[in-house]
C-alpha cells in the first residue's frame, strides 16, 4: 500500500476531512475521513492505485479494507469530522477516536447527503454556470447537484434532477488552473478556455482515474451563441437555469418556460422579472 513517508515520522496522526456523498461512487462510506486515511495519505500514487482498483471493486469495501489497514499500521490517534451546507458553511464539526471512525462515517455521510444543495427543478434543458473549481467540489461543479454522476453526459434515474446541457463560463481564482470537471459540460467560453492549466487538469483527472473530466467542451466566444446552440438542440421552450456554483443555490436565474416547474416543486420560492438579465449576466446581448 502506498503511503506518505510523513505517517510514520509522527508520534500520532489526525485526520481531518469534509464528510459528503462522493461525485463519482456510492456507499455507506464516500468522501471523507476513511478517504483520507488511504486514497489522501496515499499521495498521488496511492490515489492513482485506488482508483483502479474501484473498477473491478466496491468502493466501500475497498476504502474499509485499506484503512482497517492503515490504522493498524499507522498511530493514527482519531479524526475530525466536519459537515458543511450551502456557501461551505460549518453546519457541524466533531472528533472521534480511532475506534469509532468506522462506525460513526456512515451516520455522518447520512446526514450530509440531507444537506446537498439541490438544484431547484428536476428537468433542466441548459445549465449555465458561471464558476467551476477545486475548492467548490472534486469535479469543479458537484455531479450530485448537476445530475451528472453515474454518467459525464447523460442524468440517469438516480440522480436528483437531469439536465440536458451544461455551459461553464469561468474558473474560480482559488482553482489556479486546475478544471478538473470542465469535460463534464458539453460547452464553455473561449475566456474560460483560456484560464485552463491543461497538463494540471489531466494529471488531476487521470489520478482520479476519471480522464473525460479534463476533456474539452464545445468552445463558444459569447454566452449568446451557447444559448443559441440550446435552443437550436433542445427548441424554443429550453428549459434554463443559471446558477453561481454547485455550493451557491438560494439565488439563481430561470427562463419563462421553468416558472411552472418551480412554482409546483417550490411552491414557497420568491420570483421577481428580470428585464435586463440576458444583457447583464451574459456576454453576447445588447440591451
Amino acid at each position: 500500500m502506498h503511503r506518505s513517508t510523513a505517517c510514520h515520522e509522527v508520534d500520532a496522526l489526525l485526520i481531518c476531512n469534509r464528510i459528503k456523498p462522493h461525485t463519482k461512487f456510492t456507499g455507506e462510506v464516500q468522501s471523507g475521513l476513511l478517504k483520507m486515511l488511504t486514497v489522501g495519505l496515499g499521495k498521488q500514487a496511492g490515489a492513482e492505485t485506488y482508483h483502479r482498483a474501484v473498477r473491478t471493486h466496491s468502493f466501500d469495501d475497498l476504502i474499509r479494507e485499506a484503512a482497517n489497514c492503515v490504522m493498524s499500521t499507522v498511530p493514527v490517534l482519531g479524526g475530525i469530522a466536519i459537515l458543511e451546507g450551502e456557501q461551505k458553511g460549518v453546519v457541524d464539526l466533531r472528533a472521534f477516536p480511532a475506534s469509532q471512525i468506522m462506525s460513526e462515517e456512515p451516520l455522518w455521510l447520512q446526514r450530509a447527503a440531507g444537506l446537498m444543495p439541490r438544484l431547484p427543478l428536476e428537468e433542466i434543458d441548459l445549465l449555465i454556470v458561471n464558476e467551476i473549481g477545486k475548492e467548490l467540489s472534486g469535479t469543479g461543479l458537484d455531479t450530485n447537484v448537476v445530475g451528472r454522476k453515474f454518467h459525464d453526459h447523460s442524468s440517469t434515474d438516480q440522480d436528483w434532477c437531469r439536465t440536458k446541457l451544461i455551459h461553464i463560463r469561468s474558473l474560480t481564482p482559488a482553482t489556479s488552473g486546475n478544471a478538473t470537471g470542465i469535460g463534464i459540460a458539453e460547452f464553455t467560453l473561449a475566456s474560460a478556455a483560456a484560464e485552463v492549466d491543461w497538463k494540471k487538469t489531466a494529471v488531476n483527472s487521470i489520478t482520479a482515474g476519471h480522464p473525460t473530466a479534463a476533456m474539452c467542451p464545445i468552445v463558444m466566444e459569447t454566452d449568446r451563441e451557447v444559448v443559441d446552440a440550446a435552443l437550436n438542440i433542445v427548441g424554443p421552450e429550453c428549459r434554463m437555469v443559471h446558477i453561481t456554483n454547485t455550493l451557491a443555490l438560494q439565488r439563481f436565474w430561470i427562463s419563462e418556460s421553468c416558472v411552472p416547474q418551480l412554482q409546483k416543486q417550490e411552491p414557497s420560492a420568491r420570483i421577481a422579472q428580470d428585464a435586463d438579465y440576458y444583457s447583464r449576466q451574459l456576454t453576447g446581448f445588447t440591451a
